[in-house]
């Protein structure tokens, strides 16, 4: 955490805070504007997000050995 410094913390609160929203008011209406049953609609975003999840953390391992002071 100490790398992160505080606009880190507050990247990351952020992306929180994105995710909570989107969980709880998004997934809800793109079920019901798109007749999917929600369930469905879950799955779909959470394999999206994971996959997200991932590039971002291989994109901040490269950011983060760019950066590194010899």
């Amino acid at each position: 955490m100490k790398q992160l410094g505080f606009s880190g913390i507050l990247m990351l609160a952020a992306i929180a805070v994105l995710a909570m929203s989107v969980a709880l008011i998004g997934i809800p209406a793109i079920a019901q504007w798109s007749g999917i049953k929600e369930m469905y609609v879950t799955y779909i975003f959470a394999v999206v997000f994971f996959f997200l999840a991932i590039y971002a953390s291989r994109m901040v391992r490269k950011l983060m050995a760019a950066t590194k002071r010899p």
